[in-house]
């Protein structure tokens, strides 16, 4: 059996779309799980009214007692599955008819730990193909993800169940995915891939708060996870493999966050692995002037910073 796990909060606009993808899949042995992470709109009278077009599906519905955010849903709907396989949907994507039976066939033949696809990226004007790379060793997927040359994203990876033992749901909910396939991954041993694209991750619903509450909220959200990854790491004793990769994500947030002052936390310099100043010009993905900026504030050279809040 196979256990797709889809968190719900204020989706009403999405969830019919999305609910009708999973409930037509192909392949029959499926639980599907939605929770409830107590929505404040209208997405479970839509949801219910869904289900209702499919009474031969086994489907449940998980209330939580109180709203979490995204990954403690993921957590909640996990704990309650009985699938030898797991995959979680978002609730504002939708999902190709076969996607399911097409990425258990390639698990089944390849005895695959983890099957990876191809997935869409949809926007309101176009719809793009977006093929990952492929690779034999998980702890090269582990890089690639740190460095952004993979999508740690959960909705395109069938996971063996056996793969989130010991696991540790974050907490916070920016690059959430992240932690929770760095975890995975440093479980997995073979790794099988479908060159197709059956996801259609939604890129419309993406929301343009700029406020400099929501910027600080988002970055220590993230800064959050990177503690966690970096923790992860140090415990499983794996971070001299993954260094290099760690410091390119680490450096490129403190890059970013430096150059708004709702973000500039001085101490997440240090506070966050302090050693990626070894590597702000080889492990970076900002621009080099960004890089000399990066540069000069882990030396105290705060002055350009002000300078630019100054001009803006």
């Amino acid at each position: 059996m196979i256990s797709v796990i889809i968190p719900i909060y204020d989706v009403e606009q999405y969830i019919e779309r999305c609910a009708r993808s999973v409930l037509e899949q192909t392949y029959n042995d499926i639980e599907f799980i939605f929770v409830n992470d107590c929505t404040k709109d209208h997405s479970m009278e839509i949801l219910q009214k869904v289900i209702s077009d499919y009474p031969n599906r086994n489907v449940r519905i998980i209330n939580k007692p109180k709203n979490e955010g995204l990954p403690q849903a993921r957590k909640t709907g996990f704990l309650a599955s009985k699938g030898k396989y797991i995959i979680h949907f978002d609730s504002d994507d939708w999902v190709e008819s076969d996607y399911i039976e097409k990425m258990y066939v390639s698990a089944v033949k390849n005895d695959s730990d983890i099957v990876i696809a191809h997935y869409y990226e949809n926007y309101t004007d176009k719809q793009v193909v977006i093929e990952g790379p492929r690779f034999d060793m998980a702890s090269d997927g582990i890089n690639m993800m740190l460095r952004a040359q993979l999508h740690s994203g959960v909705w395109n990876k069938l996971v063996r169940r056996e793969m989130y033992e010991g696991l540790e749901f974050p907490i916070a909910n920016m690059h959430e995915d992240l932690v929770i396939m760095v975890q995975i991954f440093v479980n997995v041993k073979k790794i099988s891939f479908i060159d197709k694209p059956f996801y259609h991750y939604n890129l419309t619903n993406s929301g343009s708060l700029t406020s400099d509450e929501y910027s600080l909220k988002r970055a220590s959200s993230v800064y959050e996870n990177l503690k966690m990854i970096e923790r992860i790491l140090v415990n499983k004793d794996l971070f001299q493999k993954h260094e290099a990769a760690f410091c390119n994500f680490v450096n490129t947030f403190k890059g970013a966050c430096m150059l708004r002052k709702a973000t500039r936390k001085k101490e997440w310099l240090v506070d966050l692995y302090a050693p990626s100043s070894c590597y702000v010009f080889s492990e970076n993905r900002i621009s080099l002037i960004k890089k000399i900026l990066l540069w000069g504030a882990f030396r105290n050279f705060f002055w350009p910073y002000k300078l630019i809040d100054f001009i803006r």
